[in-house]
């Protein structure tokens, strides 16, 4: 076996109770938390200075702060707490396989779904469900094995085309495509927007980047000073309240379609970042003065920190995912005086997506 192919990596389907983390020369030098987060990319400097702070890291045996040097030779110890989650969720985790050979594939993801392990989400992301079909229970993992890794990614509750890679040199052209949004890679989306749309195709250029003063580091705005952003929306049909959109990237900025649709006064319905509803109920279309649903303004307000507001966010995800379950098994839920509930998440589908494929270079459309 090559030395590459001995580089052991990581089964995300498999619950950790603790991290080691043996300190070699590269990394002298660095904070203690500068080394748990190399290992561990899912996890935020808050949340480990938060395990620093309950006295769950450990160098050489002894508590640390987060901002600690290490040497090499250390061994630092990450005590993982109990899961927030419901471990229960990652076998109950499906999504639509479009096509899959040796090398890729790629998946009609579902909403309410973080894609891969990040802050509060640990265990119940779609790269974890990835990880337990293709890897199962194994704990010895090298780079020969096939080893789903996400290629690209999309929003939580966006559904749609999702591209993932079995082996690294495969991942890696590919990635690089998708990072600098290559003329060779195509995404289109199809969204629900508030309000009657009168023209029929705009091009918007709005520069995107990041709110200042922005306590909880979620939210992006239209700002001069920030990246360049590049949306054609074309509108599609139009309804009494609605109009479904279709959205093509030139770029691919974070939140990029949600915030030039906001930016043109037309924001996608179920946004509850930028958006005026959180869901859309039967009397939300009957009756146009219904007061539209909030969850308590729980994403918007700055008087929270970063982790209360994740642990917010996390309460009413783990509502909204299985209400969409149970929807999707056939079963009608009601909002007591607003009737049906109809949607329930961000109304965004990646309906279109066209790249090369990283072996054959065939242009690959789905």
């Amino acid at each position: 076996m090559s030395e590459k192919q001995q580089r052991q990596l990581v089964n995300l389907s498999l619950v950790e109770t603790r991290t080691d983390i043996d300190v070699d020369e590269k990394s002298e030098g660095k904070r203690v938390d500068q080394v748990i987060q190399k290992r561990l990319s899912w996890l935020s400097r808050a949340k480990i200075k938060q395990s620093c702070e309950e006295r769950r890291v450990l160098r050489n045996g002894q508590p640390v702060p987060s901002g600690r040097r290490v040497k090499a030779g250390d061994k630092v110890v990450l005590i993982h707490p109990e899961p927030y989650e419901d471990l229960t969720d990652m076998d109950r985790i499906t999504w639509g396989t479009l096509f899959e050979d040796e090398f890729i594939l790629v998946i009609n993801k579902p909403p309410h779904l973080v894609v891969h392990p990040a802050g509060a989400y640990r265990y119940t992301t779609l790269l974890n469900a990835l990880h337990k079909k293709y890897l199962g229970d194994k704990r010895e993992v090298f780079e020969q094995d096939r080893v789903p890794r996400l290629v690209h990614r999309i929003d939580k509750e966006t559904s749609g085309v999702l591209v993932a890679a079995f082996e690294r040199e495969a991942h890696g052209i590919l990635g690089k495509l998708f990072q600098v949004h290559s003329d060779a890679i195509e995404k289109e989306y199809i969204a629900l927007v508030e309000g009657r749309i009168e023209w029929d195709e705009q091009d918007v250029e709005a520069n995107i980047g990041i709110p200042d003063n922005d306590t909880i580091r979620i939210r992006r705005c239209v700002r001069e000073d920030g990246q360049y952003a590049r949306t054609t929306v074309k509108v599609l049909e139009r309804f009494a309240q609605f109009s479904l959109v279709r959205c093509k990237l030139h770029t691919g900025r974070q939140h990029q379609i949600r915030l030039h649709m906001q930016h043109l006064g037309h924001p996608l319905v179920g946004d509850h970042l930028y958006g005026v509803r959180d869901e859309l109920r039967e009397a939300d279309i009957s009756s146009p003065d219904t007061p539209a649903f909030r969850y308590g303004q729980i994403y918007l307000d700055d008087s929270v920190s970063n982790i209360e507001a994740s642990d917010r966010i996390r309460e009413v995800d783990f509502v909204k995912r299985r209400e969409y379950w149970d929807i999707e098994a056939g079963r009608e839920i009601y909002r007591e005086g607003f009737g049906r509930l109809l949607l329930s998440r961000c109304a965004l589908h990646c309906a279109r997506m066209v790249f090369p494929h990283p072996v054959s270079d065939q242009r690959m459309s789905f």
